[in-house]
């Protein structure tokens, strides 16, 4: 349990964790009666090294995201209350579904064409609307897109904000940029400029978004460097902005080549110019005209409600057992070494595939195996 001035929270389930805090789902209780709604509950511990805290740019940007006319912030989250005790701060938001990734592997295929590009141009919207607050989101994947709940179903929400940044001043000029930086991103979404080590904008959270398109549509071959060393990744990358990538082995059959449009577009854009967005709205659905594609058909996972909240039980199960370790961004075969470790101590684990090992931001940093992708023989729980 939870007190707060307002509210008496109770911890329900632990949906995550990683090096600085933990996800819960968590519920009010009034009057010592637990209430039906449930909340996420994000914590980050005050103890521990400062440029990895978090929690305060992303309370600031979903703040902000809040001062936006209703209609702009429909892909964003509520913030309800936030916080903090003695060893950690916390913020209380909205409880969505699960991630547009994960929802792939519950459904374990590509999404449809229609799909694809109805995601496509709600994850951009998304986009548009965070970068008209002033702020860059800086890691643009699958896993930080999620699907709403109940009578939110069909509506994608943007979360992660830990490593956003502001691009505007105060009077809303552009922030100068800097000439070097750290990493920051996911090696197989991040722009071009992010494998540089350059200042990053606009441009390259579009860029990032690109990636993710292409992953929409082909799971397999639509980002054909995944589980590659970050130096092939990026020679690959570059490989997509040249003319003749449309016609190479590489270049996945599922895209449809209208999405050369973009590709050109985003290769054109200046660092300090504000993206298209919706010309590259018009692309997609110029393309879907085209190719005869209702982008008013029902969403792959609506009316999935069973499959996923069976997902969510199984995964409750397996919370039990949650695997830590340390991995670095170019070794790439951590998962080998502990399926084999927890396979043969705890009976049968199947961690996250291999596709996923390059899914963190930093490194080095804390990868969690967890079970939205693993089983565990149900008399290793205790």
């Amino acid at each position: 349990m939870i007190l707060t001035e307002t509210h008496l929270w109770e911890i329900v389930l632990m949906l995550g964790a990683g090096s600085f805090g933990q996800v819960y789902k968590v519920r009010k209780v009034v009057q010592n009666k637990p209430q039906p709604e449930m909340y996420a509950m994000k914590t980050e511990n005050k103890k521990g090294d400062p440029s990895g805290m978090r929690l305060k740019i992303e309370v600031h940007v979903m703040e902000k995201c809040h001062t936006l006319p209703e209609s702009r912030r429909k892909h964003f989250v509520k913030l309800f209350e936030r916080g903090s005790t003695e060893h950690f701060k916390w913020i209380v938001m909205n409880l969505v579904g699960p991630s547009l990734d994960t929802v792939r592997q519950i459904l374990k295929k590509n999404f449809s064409v229609s799909t694809a590009m109805q995601c496509g141009l709600q994850t951009l919207e998304a986009l548009s609307d965070l970068h008209s607050i002033g702020f860059l989101h800086r890691d643009i994947k699958p896993a930080n897109f999620c699907i709403g709940s109940d009578e939110t179903e069909e509506i994608v929400f943007m979360l992660d904000f830990g490593i956003a940044r502001r691009y505007l001043n105060e009077d809303g000029t552009l922030r100068a940029s800097r000439t070097h930086g750290k990493f920051k991103g996911t090696p197989r979404f991040c722009s071009r400029a992010a494998h540089l080590l350059l200042e990053l904008g606009r441009k390259d959270d579009v860029e990032s978004w690109l990636f993710m398109l292409f992953d929409f549509y082909d799971n397999i071959q639509g980002l054909p460097w995944k589980g590659k060393q970050k130096e092939i990744v990026f020679d690959l990358k570059k490989q997509v902005f040249t003319p003749l990538y449309s016609t190479s082995e590489l270049h996945s059959t599922q895209i449809p080549k209208q999405m050369r449009n973009i590709v050109t577009y985003i290769n054109n854009l200046k660092f300090e110019c504000e993206p298209d967005y919706k010309y590259i709205k018009n692309v997609i659905s110029m393309a879907a005209t085209e190719m005869r594609v209702d982008l008013n058909a029902k969403l792959d996972w609506k009316g999935q409600a069973e499959t996923l909240n069976h997902v969510k039980k199984t995964e409750e199960v397996s919370s039990a057992y949650t695997v830590f370790f340390s991995c670095n961004d170019t070794f790439f075969g951590w998962q080998d070494w502990v399926g084999g470790y927890f396979g043969s101590t705890y009976g049968k684990l199947q961690l996250m595939s291999a596709e996923h090992s390059d899914d963190r931001t930093e490194s080095p940093g804390v990868y969690i195996g967890q079970n939205e992708a693993c089983r565990i023989h149900s008399s290793t729980i205790t």
